[in-house]
């Protein structure tokens, strides 16, 4: 059965709804400070070497960012317009989705492979018939969706609550939507979040938040995820106020990273990211470009 925004706008905050019938569970909120990584996975201990911070273009993420967006008081973004974005940066276009796993609002086009594997017990990359995954955004002005499609042969989900979904087969998306994260520091309390969801291993929709600012308000995401075969479709919707906003905008430029997680022998094998900045540490400056379209700052304007 599918259902729309309309019908997520009228959830109760902080609570999911299967219209289906299938059995749910309410989306967690961790409450937590930003600098906390409870519910999350274990960090790395060591603090990585400057040279090992780039990101996926090659960039040392110890150089200032080149493709910041100077607003006029000189502020990290200006909404409405976009410099050229980075050739690993995300284009989201305004598309509206119908929150119900089945993916049939997506052009095959907007799909983006997620191809980067970092293990956690496996000695090798799984194939892509044991995981392979990709993912697309879209948004509006009162949604930003996000779409994963995954090819996995067996699927193992979390059968805990849903702040330890990440142990099991699921999907994990941080974002850093003022463009300001601090190479090798942890997420901050202004701007940063982290979602998940999942489908756990006794069929129930699991989803929670780890991250957010501190004081705000309990999350709205809407998610449905559903299992077919040996593929596993997700699919979200935050509202603006889930990322601190009070609408999405064309030209806006958040950063962003994602990682798919993988479970088949008994415990996290490892995960498929894009971005880094989630698995293995939390470092927001690993994040990707993410713009709402692209709407170059020497268009001409309206009269």
């Amino acid at each position: 059965m599918r259902w729309g925004w309309s019908l997520a706008l009228a959830l109760v905050a902080g609570c999911s709804v299967d219209p289906s019938g299938l059995a749910t569970r309410d989306v967690g909120d961790g409450g937590l400070d930003a600098g906390s990584d409870a519910g999350s996975p274990p960090l790395d201990a060591r603090t990585p070497d400057v040279a090992e911070v780039r990101d996926d273009a090659g960039r040392d993420a110890s150089e200032p960012d080149a493709y910041l967006d100077a607003g006029a008081d000189g502020g990290p973004r200006d909404a409405g317009c976009s410099v050229p974005p980075p050739p690993d940066a995300y284009v989201a276009p305004a598309r509206l989705i119908q929150v119900d796993g089945e993916h049939i609002d997506w052009s095959p086009g907007l799909f983006v492979e997620i191809d980067v594997w970092d293990t956690v017990t496996l000695a090798a990359a799984p194939t892509a018939a044991d995981l392979s995954a990709r993912f697309a955004v879209a948004w509006q002005p009162d949604a930003l969706y996000v779409a994963v499609h995954v090819r996995d042969d067996v699927h193992s989900g979390h059968l805990g609550d849903a702040a330890g979904l990440w142990m099991g087969d699921s999907v994990q998306i941080g974002f850093d939507v003022g463009a300001n994260a601090v190479p090798l520091l942890h997420y901050d309390a202004v701007d940063d979040f982290e979602y998940g969801a999942a489908l756990g291993g006794d069929a129930v929709q699991l989803a929670h938040r780890w991250i957010a600012p501190n004081g705000q308000a309990a999350s709205g995401m809407v998610h449905r995820v559903v299992r077919e075969g040996d593929r596993t479709r997700y699919e979200l919707a935050l509202r603006p106020e889930d990322l601190g906003l009070v609408a999405f905008e064309a030209g806006t430029r958040l950063r962003m990273g994602l990682i798919v997680n993988e479970r088949d022998h008994g415990g996290r094998d490892g995960w498929l990211e894009w971005g880094g900045g989630i698995g293995r540490t939390k470092q927001p400056a690993l994040f990707r470009d993410l713009y709402l379209d692209f709407v170059p700052c020497d268009a001409p304007t309206a009269p």
